[in-house]
């Protein structure tokens, strides 16, 4: 097992968490390559540089998670911003809260949006199903690194990213497929060699 391939290390990789700053994203002007910085999108094709109109976003999916203050049931809320940007919150047992959507992250990264401006992450790519994406280039390499590894040493616990990864991912019959889609994306990135 193993044999003509890779080791991975989470000792030896230096990516141990996942770091969104920066991360590369589809502009929402030019369909082009964007960064996004501290919440601000620049994009070198049409110029823009600021942050991502709220009207552009609001129409993305959020997810509203708080528990009860009487009965401490957790309560869950999926759906786009209102214009007023309030959402109550109702429990059965009758307790009520106003909750702020505008300090809701705009995106999820598990539907491959940038979680603070909303925008779609430009390396990210359907398999089997599944919405596989990558944040930035250093994201990249490591699932690459990873996937490509025939042998996998992972610290004991749950902290590190490896251990984070979907057991899809993780899984040998997905190597050579899994290899081709992130060398895939690795090709829409500027001045990377083509496969």
């Amino acid at each position: 097992m193993g044999r003509g391939l890779g080791r991975f290390s989470d000792a030896d990789d230096p990516m141990r968490y996942l770091r969104i700053c920066p991360a590369l994203v589809r502009c929402h002007r030019c369909d082009g390559l964007a960064t996004v910085r501290c919440g601000r999108a620049y994009c070198g094709g049409c110029g823009y540089n600021g942050v991502p109109a709220p009207d552009r976003v609001m129409r993305t999916a959020n997810r509203i998670s708080t528990r009860c203050g009487d009965c401490g049931q957790w309560l869950t809320w999926w759906g786009t911003r209102n214009a007023s940007g309030v959402r109550l919150m109702r429990c059965r047992c009758g307790w009520s809260r106003r909750f702020d959507m505008t300090a809701v992250p705009m995106g999820s990264l598990y539907r491959g949006q940038e979680p603070r401006t909303g925008l779609p992450l430009w390396l990210r790519s359907e398999f089997r199903g599944r919405l596989l994406w990558a944040v930035n280039e250093a994201h990249l390499d490591f699932l690459e690194r990873y996937v490509a590894a025939g042998v996998r040493e992972q610290s004991p616990g749950n902290s590190t990213l490896a251990s984070r990864l979907p057991a899809w991912i993780k899984s040998a019959k997905h190597r050579p497929a899994l290899l081709r889609t992130l060398g895939r994306m690795r090709a829409t990135l500027p001045d990377s060699p083509r496969p």
